[in-house]
């Protein structure tokens, strides 16, 4: 309904943007009595104006590229206070502050006195920061961390990697971080599951500790101040890419010189994550592809019942591949094949100790490296 008389007999010009095409132009209207009707696609944005003189615009963006490795951060050159850049708080604040370990630094600043109201429908998680590719895949990540002083079981400072999703509601990112608590306790965690644990003797919480931590295909090594404290092979139900993340609980910790580092030349850094609705895999038997959740990579699914007759193909150069989707009630079985020859069987007890029901994440639920294969199929 147009209320202003004078605008009431005007043409409507119409404009839409979809997911493949933006600021086009769907013609005009004119109201009848002051009112006109649109109808509305879904996935679509609609301008609508009185307005004329409007044009899509010719520039040309850049292509799409990843984030480039090495990749260094000292936060120097930023004024105190302010974010750097990539940087994307999901809990609490890091902001640039001075005494870093050298020159400055990035600090958690929001303490537990201070700490936000929950909101009615989610709560809120303990602070941390993610930032990075999420392509990058075998890579190493270091920096330094000061927990200033806080020598208590509940202050802890996280380092992690291949962060895939940020839940929005109180839990943790999903990917694997190690904790490094005030009084020497430690451990390794992907999404809230504990994989390896112990405790430093002697942890000196007032200093600085250098942190570091690998990832290579399914192995995942952790470095505190120059010594292994730990390695890990997560080799079924594990993440084989994603972001960076820093974190603490309410209280203030500050890190300094993050450098994300590519492992061996020989060794991909980035991963290549196919999406089902991409026209290089072939789908046959009984399948249904359907709009999804925010969590779902490009909110899509494909979704089979399961009959021992449905299967997809997909052919590729690479020495490895995972296999990403959601577990609906507890129920999954297939048999993988590359080149024509059956190379594992699977059920969803094969994930231990991962999300299992219902999942709202991506979950990996195949992993296989080292191949020297190029058409992959899994029949389900």
């Amino acid at each position: 309904m147009v209320n202003d008389e004078k605008a009431s007999r005007k043409k409507v010009h119409v404009w839409k943007s979809t997911e493949e095409e933006k600021f086009m132009y769907s013609g005009s209207i004119t109201p009848e009595k002051g009112t006109f009707i649109v109808e509305i696609e879904p996935f679509s944005i609609y301008s609508i104006t009185t307005t004329t003189g409007q044009r899509k615009g010719n520039f040309e963006p850049p292509p799409s590229c990843h984030l480039g490795l090495p990749y260094y951060e000292t936060f120097d050159e930023y004024a105190n206070g302010s974010q750097p850049r990539y940087f994307c708080d999901q809990g609490g604040a890091f902001e640039i502050c001075e005494n870093g370990f050298r020159g400055k630094g990035l600090s958690q600043v929001i303490t537990r006195d201070i700490r936000p109201i929950d909101w009615v429908y989610r709560k809120t998680p303990d602070p941390y920061t993610i930032f990075g590719d999420i392509d990058w895949s075998n890579y190493s990540v270091s920096c330094w961390v000061n927990l200033e002083g806080q020598n208590v079981a509940t202050a802890y400072a996280m380092v992690g990697g291949r962060v895939i999703d940020s839940p929005c509601n109180e839990n943790p990112p999903v990917g694997y971080y190690l904790k490094i608590h005030g009084n020497g306790f430690w451990e390794l965690k992907r999404y809230t599951t504990t994989l390896i644990k112990g405790t430093i003797e002697n942890f000196d919480a007032t200093k600085w500790h250098h942190v570091k931590i690998s990832f290579k295909d399914s192995k995942i090594e952790v470095f505190l101040d120059n010594a292994k404290l730990c390695d890990y092979f997560d080799e079924i139900g594990g993440i084989s890419s994603g972001l960076v993340v820093l974190g603490s609980g309410y209280h203030k910790v500050r890190f300094d010189e993050i450098s994300v580092e590519p492992l061996e030349d020989f060794t991909p850094a980035y991963a290549r994550k196919i999406d089902d609705r991409d026209p290089s895999i072939r789908y046959i038997g009984k399948w249904n592809h359907i709009f999804a959740s925010y969590s779902d990579y490009r909110r899509t699914l494909s979704e089979t019942p399961g009959n021992g007759f449905s299967y997809f193909e997909y052919t590729f150069e690479g020495a490895g591949i995972n296999i990403i989707g959601n577990i609906v009630n507890n129920r999954i079985k297939a048999d993988i094949f590359l080149d024509g020859v059956k190379v594992r069987s699977i059920n969803v007890d094969d994930i231990e100790n991962g999300p299992k029901k219902n999942c709202s994440v991506e979950s990996p639920i195949c992993h296989l490296e080292n191949i020297q294969s190029n058409l992959f199929c899994i029949l389900l």
